[in-house]
């Protein structure tokens, strides 16, 4: 996939499987900026927030699979990301609320975005 293809998709960085040298400071900050981020904030921060107003229950878990989700709607084809999104956040908080951890869900999430973006999904 080129850059212009790329582009045509709204795109217009150019940065990501392209080529190899525009791939990699993406991918490397993607790897120890923005995953572990994400994680912090819609893992600990909100399901922290929440179940210390609300207790450990469905919404606790819900409430930030659902924004996590809908921040993929800038995607290309936006359903089917928002759709596995949901799922795989939901998911992420399960294991968040039993491990009170953000690391290994950081780097399940970096590993699922480099496939997606692997299999052009995103």
């Amino acid at each position: 996939m080129d850059s212009k293809i790329l582009g045509d998709r709204g795109w217009n960085q150019g940065l990501f499987l392209t080529r190899i040298g525009g791939a990699v400071p993406y991918v490397v900050f993607y790897f120890f900026v923005l995953a572990p981020l994400q994680e912090l904030f819609f893992r600990k921060a909100m399901i922290d927030l929440l179940s210390s107003i609300l207790g450990e229950n469905w919404i606790t878990v819900t409430f930030p699979a659902v924004l996590f989700a809908s921040m993929r709607i800038v995607y290309p084809y936006p359903l089917g990301i928002i759709l596995m999104s949901f799922g795989v956040g939901y998911l992420y908080g399960h294991d968040y609320l039993q491990n009170k951890s953000v690391v290994v869900l950081s780097i399940s999430h970096f590993l699922l975005a480099l496939m997606a973006i692997t299999l052009n999904l995103i």
